[in-house]
């Protein structure tokens, strides 16, 4: 009865994931994709493996004012770890970019 209580236990713990151990924010500039794609082929791996999330934090993406440069949504769709900032350049300083990330 015990062993069979374990084994329920485990079964439900496998069938719903835990929730990420960290986040990682990662400042990013729309210019940067060779070293997204540097990060995403190294270290960001092996932190997921770890149970370990994280995003890209792009600011100064608006290219009229109004959208989204097409391949930034391109590159946003294909790994899904980009979160465009709203109201930030590329020059705010970058404790004006993290709080940007908070909100």
């Amino acid at each position: 009865s015990r062993l069979r209580r374990h084994a329920q236990m485990a079964c439900h713990a496998l069938k719903q994931p835990s929730p990420p151990l960290a986040f990682v924010t990662i400042y990013s500039a729309r210019a940067n994709f060779g070293r997204r794609m540097a990060l995403r082929d190294t270290w960001l791996p092996l932190l997921r493996a770890e149970g370990v999330s994280y995003k890209f934090f792009l600011a100064g993406t608006l290219l009229d004012g109004h959208s989204v440069d097409e391949l930034m949504r391109r590159e946003r769709d294909i790994f899904d770890d980009m979160v465009f900032l709203t109201g930030t350049t590329d020059e705010y300083p970058i404790g004006r970019k993290g709080l940007a990330a908070l909100l």
